[in-house]
């Protein structure tokens, strides 16, 4: 099933705040290489991480400041989802 994109506007039925390609981007960008693996195990690992972001005590005006999810928010979904798949429940 395809990730739906929070951008900030409020996207009903989001699921996560980064696509398969941002992911796989940070992956490269802080750990040297794209993970391997299917597709809906990422995706089903980047909604968990989506669930535990959502579930911390933030304000309102949180993720998405100005509309825009911050990079910062990206990277720590992805980085949640990468232990996901190595440890799934972590």
């Amino acid at each position: 099933m395809t990730l739906t994109i929070e951008t900030g506007a409020g996207v009903e039925g989001a699921d996560s705040f980064v696509t398969i390609a941002e992911f796989e981007q940070v992956q490269a960008d802080y750990f040297g290489s794209a993970l391997a693996g299917e597709t809906s195990a990422k995706e089903a690992a980047l909604r968990r991480a989506w669930l535990y972001l959502r579930s911390l005590n933030w304000t309102a005006a949180y993720p998405a400041f100005g509309g825009a999810i911050p990079d910062d928010v990206k990277i720590a979904q992805s980085i949640l989802a990468r232990t996901e798949l190595a440890e799934p429940e972590s």
